[in-house]
């Protein structure tokens, strides 16, 4: 897995791992059946009550407005990055902003819909940051944010502790 090194605006470095074609392809599937399953309850609700073309709009909406909605409300995650623990952020450490947010959809229809993915993968796969397209762009990069630093309840149990243990700062005088 490759990782990037990004420079936060306190000028502190952080190295995060980049998201693969493979989480990002399954980010993907999850929003899509999110996606499906509110297409779902719509027409169980709506659309069996009224079948007028003004009562599809909204679902259409939906379809088309999902990723930049979420990505937006929830700082470069849509539910599926959230399950996977990855997000969108600026490549050079500034905070991302509508403006990337807006690009990376924009071209989210050439990079996905209009190709079946197929340029967005050669694009992940082909880039040194594993960007696509929109990713180019608007100068942002997928991430994982999941830590390999977990303490997990045995850990804490195999600590031991000194009964006469002093604390020092030696280097504090």
């Amino acid at each position: 897995m490759r990782n990037i090194s990004i420079q936060t605006t306190q000028h502190v470095s952080i190295d995060y791992k980049l998201a693969t074609l493979q989480w990002r392809l399954y980010a993907f599937i999850i929003d899509a059946l999110i996606i499906a399953f509110g297409i779902f309850i719509y027409y169980q609700t709506v659309l069996q009550i009224s079948n007028s073309l003004y009562a599809m709009l909204p679902m259409f909406g939906w379809i088309w407005c999902y990723s930049l909605l979420f990505e937006v409300l929830l700082r470069g995650r849509t539910p599926g990055k959230m399950a996977l623990s990855i997000r969108a952020v600026r490549a050079d450490g500034q905070e991302t902003g509508f403006t990337e947010y807006f690009l990376r959809w924009v071209f989210r229809s050439v990079d996905i819909w209009g190709s079946f993915g197929a340029i967005g993968a050669l694009m992940i796969s082909g880039t040194a940051r594993m960007q696509r397209l929109g990713d180019l762009l608007a100068d942002t990069v997928v991430i994982s944010t999941e830590s390999g630093d977990r303490v997990d309840l045995s850990s804490l149990f195999q600590l031991r502790t000194e009964q006469n243990y002093q604390v020092s700062y030696p280097q504090v005088k």
